[in-house]
């Protein structure tokens, strides 16, 4: 759902942005061969982290994204650490 905020532009878009994060090889590779179910996590709370800066970021009333950027880092901090010191340098 997160990627499909990405892809706005129209259906299209939407439908190719969220079919091209569910099927990349990596997020698979996590899945079925390394079982890394918390590497999936962090991976699967990407798009919302970047999704909700981009809106405090744009948005001209951005108080209402900040709860969600919170809760999404919290999450991405208690799933998978590592990705927290990669994550929010982006």
């Amino acid at each position: 759902f997160a990627a499909d905020l990405f892809g706005r532009d129209g259906r299209v878009a939407a439908l190719v942005t969220t079919a091209a994060y569910i099927y990349t090889p990596y997020l698979l590779t996590n899945i079925y061969v390394r079982g890394a179910i918390a590497e999936l996590g962090a991976q699967m709370l990407l798009p919302w982290i970047l999704w909700s800066f981009r809106r405090i970021w744009l948005h001209p009333t951005p108080q209402r994204y900040v709860p969600i950027a919170i809760f999404a880092l919290g999450a991405l901090a208690w799933t998978h650490t590592i990705s927290l010191l990669i994550v929010p340098p982006l």
